[in-house]
């Protein structure tokens, strides 16, 4: 799946050295901030300001509630290639040193037991920080403090809407919390006496809409915050209605997409059998619900050739190089949700991109998404990548990022996306890393012992003993809470109890590529800091970054540098 490469960048300033050169970065911040000014609409400007923004920078950077850069930043998060999950963390910093937003905190945390906040209060306050809005519609809330306060809200919410007089609109945070909910398969919290009270709720609105009556959109949203609203039968008769002022994203995004998607899972073709036993449980596990979710896509900038797909991701450049033409074969071998596929596509728009997955309905999301964004260059197929040949297709470019290790033969899954690439081609693939998951190991460890399954309140309650444990200092369970992974129940699931996962060391990759006969390239790296670490400690030239060995005491000594997963490029013998 789609790895969330920004979230390690939050464990460099606990775990890697300290270096003295926060002045360079509040000068080039300062620079930037002066020519966004100058021209706001610039792309390349405003990508320069953006890159300042790392978890480790922002404490230097910004000091207090600065209504210019939170503007910036919304401004940076609408362009179309702004990866807008991985400017959350960012976003949220910005958030909280808002003044009206921390006494919103402020006043939801005093709400404890049965007591809940003044929901309308909170939510008329929230609603004017335009920021907030933005960014829960196009993100999780990645931040167990932020998670606890939209859990208040939003057993509030549940309690106070039956009171809301009917010609009142919902507020626009209302709004965007269901959204929200939605986006992260309702990973939040929930007591039994909310789910007697969405029981309830759904039928008083189930009776309303059969018989045709007016009924409260406060109630619909706070419903909506807690269950799809696709997922009850009479949903789809709600376009009868005329929808109350801000409530057309949310019916589009919880009732008229999910049907288009049904839809379109007719519309993608099929190769092969999905016969092998781990395959197939992979795919059950992403059929019951696609996941990742997400809402906006990110466009690459266009690249050229091979060796500027190397010179972006710091690589060293290919001696022989390759234009990117009509001519060129890209494969997305486990496109999931369909994000990746998207920006390889926009990455080499005159190629033809084919994009592969085990999970219809997770390709019927990434084939709404990729209409949506007018993209016209990839085709997406039903299918297991150990039937790949079955294509008789060759491939000038491989990506496959996250799902080798989920297969039964890793090793195996491998060899045939060697076999289909073209000699010269380069593939670009992501492994978990053994030393980076040890606490996921420790978890998967508990749950198997006490047959504890993957059930969403089983999730829901591990999730509350590791953010406990990490808030006691416990750093094995801070790592886990980096990775966006943690604040999506599916995503959740994904990473606590999926039914295979295997994990390697650098060394073990070394030796593989040995055996497949791959040549490395090297690692894409999720933070220039990386680099510059590694070349003062181990590397004398150039050629150390290519070095496995070096790169695995490298992780000894930082472990949680590969959190995310270990990335890299390789490439295939031109004969």
């Amino acid at each position: 799946m789609f790895t969330d490469y920004f979230a390690t960048q939050n464990l460099l300033s606990t775990f890697l050295r300290k270096k003295d050169g926060s002045h360079r970065i509040k000068e080039a911040f300062a620079c930037y901030t002066k020519a966004v000014r100058r021209k706001p609409d610039s792309s390349l400007f405003l990508r320069l300001w953006a890159s300042c923004l790392t978890p480790g920078n922002l404490p230097k950077l910004v000091l207090s509630h600065d209504e210019e850069i939170c503007l910036i930043l919304s401004r940076w998060l609408r362009r179309p290639e702004a990866f807008a999950s991985g400017y959350a963390r960012a976003a949220y910093f910005l958030i909280k040193l808002n003044p009206l937003f921390g006494c919103v905190i402020k006043e939801a945390s005093k709400a404890t037991g049965d007591k809940t906040p003044d929901y309308l209060w909170a939510a008329e306050k929230l609603s004017s920080i335009p920021l907030l809005i933005q960014i829960m519609s196009l993100s999780h809330a990645i931040d167990p403090e932020l998670e606890e306060m939209f859990t208040r809200l939003r057993r509030a919410m549940l309690d106070t809407a039956a009171t809301i007089p009917a010609d009142r609109p919902p507020e626009l945070f209302s709004v965007a919390l269901a959204m929200l909910c939605f986006n992260n398969d309702y990973v939040f919290d929930e007591s039994e006496s909310e789910k007697t009270a969405v029981e309830v709720l759904s039928g008083h609105l189930q009776a309303q809409v059969a018989a045709m009556r007016p009924f409260s959109w406060h109630q619909l949203v706070a419903l909506a915050a807690y269950r799809p609203l696709h997922s009850f039968v009479w949903s789809k008769d709600l376009v009868r209605y005329s929808a109350a002022s801000g409530m057309d994203d949310l019916i589009r995004q919880q009732v008229l997409e999910p049907e288009e998607e049904l839809q379109l899972t007719s519309a993608i073709s099929s190769f092969g059998k999905i016969d092998n036993d781990v395959s197939c449980h992979v795919r059950n596990m992403y059929e019951a619900s696609p996941y990742p979710r997400w809402v906006k896509p990110t466009i690459c900038l266009p690249e050229a050739s091979f060796f500027a797909t190397m010179r972006q991701f710091a690589l060293e450049p290919l001696l022989d190089d390759r234009p990117v033409n009509e001519e060129t074969r890209v494969l997305v071998a486990g496109c999931g949700t369909g994000q990746h596929a998207i920006m390889v596509a926009t990455r080499y728009p005159p190629a033809q991109v084919t994009a592969v997955d085990l999970s219809l309905p997770s390709l019927a999301h990434a084939l709404r998404k990729t209409r949506e964004a007018g993209i016209g260059n990839i085709r997406y197929l039903h299918g297991d990548i150990l039937d790949l040949k079955s294509l008789d297709e060759q491939f000038d470019i491989i990506e496959c990022i996250g799902v080798l290790h989920h297969m039964d033969d890793p090793v195996r899954g491998w060899h045939v996306l060697k076999d289909i690439l073209k000699p010269g081609g380069i593939m670009k693939i992501g492994l978990y890393s053994e030393q980076a998951r040890k606490a996921v190991v420790k978890i998967h460890e508990q749950n198997k012992a006490f047959g504890i399954a993957a059930g969403p309140d089983n999730i829901r309650d591990i999730r509350r003993q590791i953010m406990r444990k990490a808030a006691s200092g416990d750093m094995d369970m801070q790592s886990l809470l980096v990775l966006r992974d943690f604040f999506s129940l599916r995503e959740c699931m994904d990473l606590l109890f999926h039914v295979r996962e295997h994990r390697f060391s650098l060394l073990q990759i070394e030796k593989l590529l040995d055996v497949l006969g791959l040549t490395f390239l090297g690692l894409q790296l999720p933070d220039e800091e990386f680099r510059k670490v590694f070349m003062d400690e181990f590397g004398k030239n150039i050629a150390d970054l290519k070095n496995l060995d070096l790169w695995d005491k490298f992780e000894q000594r930082y472990p949680f540098s590969f959190i995310g997963m270990y990335v890299f490029w390789v490439k295939k013998p031109d004969i």
